[in-house]
C-alpha cells in the first residue's frame, strides 16, 4: 500500500483509536506533540521520565505508528494541537 494511501487510511480510523486511548496516554500525547521531552513531560505529569517513555511506546504501538512525527500527526488530527502547531 502506497503512503498516501496508508495515510488516508489511517486518517479514517484515528477516531476509534483514539478513543481507545487511556486519559493519561492522552495527556503523554499531547505533550510529546506539542515538543516536550520525556524529561519536561514527566515533570508536567508528575510522573517519571520513564514512565512518560513506556506510554509513548504504548501510545505507538496501539497507534500503529513508528515515530513521534506520526504520533503529532495523529494528534493534529485528533483535535489535540492546532494544524499550527505542527
Amino acid at each position: 500500500m502506497a503512503a498516501a494511501e496508508r495515510g488516508a487510511t489511517d486518517r479514517r480510523v484515528i477516531p476509534a483509536l483514539f478513543a481507545s486511548l487511556t486519559a493519561r496516554e492522552k495527556e503523554v500525547l499531547g505533550l510529546l506533540a506539542a515538543g516536550s521531552t520525556a524529561r519536561e513531560s514527566s515533570a508536567q505529569l508528575g510522573i517519571s521520565p520513564r514512565t512518560v517513555e513506556f506510554h509513548r511506546e504504548n501510545l505507538k504501538e496501539k497507534l500503529g505508528v513508528r515515530s513521534i512525527a506520526e504520533l503529532t500527526r495523529i494528534a493534529i488530527d485528533a483535535g489535540l494541537l492546532p494544524a499550527a502547531a505542527a
